[in-house]
């Protein structure tokens, strides 16, 4: 009897899809290889089995490609003796060194009760291990760990060969790498592992079946046996084909399981060109944030360099004044972009606390004072009671100084910056106007898209950057940030933040 699995139901490789060549980032390319090899080699398990080879020479063939293909040095297998008291160690492995020569002739002598050693660990738990170091665990832990320590071997994983809750083996890989537990990895070789012990009741399937209608050949030609007798191996035929049958279903079952695998593979690509899309966003970003400030301080040190002599007090004065502002916008970017990476990372906590809007509005505009002075900016605030919110105190004032230092750098000399608190709802809104140049309503729809964002406006601002760190701190402090603006009328830019004791 011979199983076979219809291999149109197990995707093959793409080989369509292109990862974007990046020499600055090689590690996405070299993944993408990696999951193509890995799904690559459980296709070959799969015809493999279909193919109904021998079972050692397949084993061998698994122990090689599983090295081979996911970077282990060493691969053994250890198989039930006949009482099924021990487990025995496989003639079949397979090695990538000749130093590992010596190993596994100390291997030969050894056998591993259920739970004892890394085999016997796996065989009694049904269930995969992973162990780091075995050169640092002890002899009783790890009964060949200085023989480990000795050729240079460290990470091992044990994984048992499964079919329908029984051990059938234990595949046991080494590699000479320090590596902690890779979840993917594991479950690759446990999917292939699974594939084995299919094969492995198979072929016991098969063997007592040929073995049934052996003794059922030989009730026929003995005319001696009783008709009982004959009913009864009759009954044993079908109770055997019908476990195969069952078992046949069950294969197929396996096969969705793979799909499943081949699934995750193909998400993993997707989220690779996701952030490789995302990284091109990002340096795009950056490079538009610095481009402008680091031009003008180029052209004013050019000034200074050449001019320093001619130069009067005032003019000097004035030129380092603007050296100083464009110094202060690297700054506030550089500092925008640690936060959002913070933030990103999800290193950024958020530790909400009762707060005083007053002192907040106030401790925003003093750190501008500076600012508004040198652009003899009208500034102010008006809030309608006294009011405490509900928020971070750090990611607040990073909101409120992003939008006045863009309400500042936006407003023509002279002009005016306002700051309006008012209670709405169980909200508190926050407006801050400027009565700068405005913005269409082209520039308004794009102000917080990731994709336009560092396009937007032209000159020296920093926009991109800022403004998508405070919509997002906003979000962390369950509130909402968005605008409002005409050519020629300036910008409002509002947000909401929890009141205290809604």
């Amino acid at each position: 009897m011979k199983l076979s699995v219809n291999e149109e139901e197990f995707p093959q490789p793409t080989t369509d899809v292109v990862v974007r060549q990046d020499p600055g980032f090689p590690e996405w390319e070299a993944l993408q290889q990696q999951r193509e090899k890995e799904l690559a080699l459980l296709q070959t398990i799969t015809k493999l089995v279909n193919a109904s080879i021998d079972f050692h020479e397949l084993l061998a063939i698994i122990l090689k490609n599983v090295c081979e293909t996911l970077g282990w040095n060493l691969g053994e297998a250890w198989l039930p003796s006949t009482d099924e008291s021990v487990l025995e160690c496989s003639p079949v492995w397979y090695s990538n060194s000749d130093t590992l020569e010596e190993f596994r002739l100390w291997t030969k002598g050894f056998v591993f009760s259920a739970g004892a050693g890394l085999p016997g660990r796996v065989w009694l738990s049904k269930q995969p291990e992973w162990n780091t170091n075995v050169s640092q665990e002890s002899n009783i832990l790890f009964f060949r760990a200085s023989l480990a320590t000795q050729v240079g071997l460290k990470s091992a994983l044990g994984v048992p060969v499964l079919s329908r809750g029984e051990v059938l083996a234990v595949l046991v890989f080494f590699m000479f790498e320090d590596r902690n537990e890779d979840l993917h990895l594991v479950e690759i070789i446990s999917a292939i592992a699974h594939q084995l012990g299919t094969l492995m009741y198979v072929k016991r399937m098969e063997q007592t079946y040929r073995a049934s209608e052996a003794r059922y050949r030989r009730i026929l030609d003995d005319h001696e046996r009783s008709e009982a007798k004959l009913q009864r191996y009759a009954q044993e035929l079908r109770d055997t084909q019908h476990l195969v049958e069952n078992r046949a279903s069950e294969l197929l079952a396996d096969h969705e399981t793979l799909k499943k695998v081949h699934k995750k593979l193909k998400k993993s690509e997707a989220s690779l060109r996701d952030l490789n899309r995302s990284k091109d966003k990002l340096f795009l970003m950056i490079a538009n944030n610095l481009q402008a400030p680091f031009a003008a301080l180029l052209g004013l040190a050019e000034g200074l360099m050449h001019n320093s002599v001619v130069l009067s007090q005032t003019e000097t004065s004035h030129m380092s004044e603007r050296l100083m502002l464009s110094l202060q916008q690297v700054l506030q970017f550089a500092d925008n972009l640690l936060q959002w990476s913070t933030l990103q990372g999800g290193l950024l906590r958020y530790s909400p606390q009762v707060l005083s809007l007053e002192t907040l509005l106030q401790q925003s505009m003093s750190l501008l004072a500076e600012a508004y002075q040198q652009k003899s900016l009208n500034c102010g605030y008006t809030l309608e009671k006294p009011l405490t919110v509900f928020a971070d105190p750090h990611m607040v004032q990073s909101i409120l100084h992003n939008l006045l230092s863009n309400a500042v750098k936006f407003t023509p000399l002279n002009g005016t910056i306002r700051l309006l608190a008012f209670q709405k709802n169980k909200d508190v809104e926050i407006h801050v106007v400027d009565t700068g140049k405005g913005m269409t309503s082209q520039e308004l729809a794009l102000l917080f898209d990731w994709e336009k964002c560092p396009q937007q406006r032209e000159a020296p601002h920093g926009i991109g950057m800022g403004l998508l760190l405070c919509k997002e701190l906003v979000e962390q402090n369950h509130g909402r940030l968005w605008a409002e603006s005409q050519p020629g009328q300036g910008s409002t830019f509002k947000l909401t933040l929890p009141l205290a004791n809604s």
